[in-house]
């Protein structure tokens, strides 16, 4: 009987930390974008880096913090224009700009452009899907210097949420030879935005 009560005391010691289903889908996404790379079928890493990523335990992120998502105002343009955006090489990649997103993220008011790639929108998988591409203060030291992106589906009202829980690296953070876009100007976040992955050195 003693033994039993100091067991008692010890199961019932500890904190029970129980995840919201909102904590739930972001380990599960970052599950899933660890998975991705570890794929020999999906990854953009050969070999020798998909080994290095292995031994790193995978990407590293910020904590996961739901003020960064945010339900944004969005306003599709009318006449939708087609624009060239300059990429990490001499290539230049076409995307619509699909509308606009207002929110105010740490007590400040942002304007940003969503894009829809022209590649994208003619797979079935992929024809609704929206592409947010931003940089932020925390470029070029906890993240990658050419910034984040975050995938978005077309909304069917007015608002969008944004969540920077999922901001992710383009390939070109991790190796070479993919042809990777900029973000535009108005899409720089004039802050640290500390969510999201966090740059990982492979290369």
């Amino acid at each position: 009987m003693k033994n039993l009560f100091f067991l008692f005391l010890i199961l019932t010691s500890f904190t029970v930390v129980s995840l919201d289903d909102y904590q739930k889908e972001i380990i599960e996404y970052r599950q899933q974008l660890n998975a991705d790379y570890m794929s020999p079928e999906k990854s953009p890493l050969d070999s020798m880096l998909r080994e290095k990523f292995r031994k790193a335990g995978g990407h590293p992120f910020f904590e996961i913090d739901k003020n960064y998502r945010v339900e944004a105002r969005f306003k599709k343009h009318i006449d939708t224009l087609t624009v060239e955006i300059p990429t990490s090489s001499e290539r230049m990649a076409v995307f619509d700009k699909y509308g606009e997103a207002t929110f105010t993220l740490n007590e400040k008011e942002y304007t940003v452009t969503i894009h829809q790639s022209h590649r994208s929108r003619e797979m079935e998988e992929y024809k609704d899907w929206l592409f947010f591409m931003f940089t932020d203060l925390t470029n070029g030291e906890e993240t990658y210097g050419g910034g984040r992106y975050i995938d978005l589906k077309i909304p069917e009202g007015e608002t969008i949420i944004i969540d920077f829980n999922k901001a992710y690296h383009p390939y070109c953070a991790f190796t070479y030879g993919y042809s990777c876009p900029v973000p535009p100007r108005e899409n720089f976040m004039d802050e640290q935005i500390t969510a999201g992955i966090k740059l990982l050195e492979l290369k």
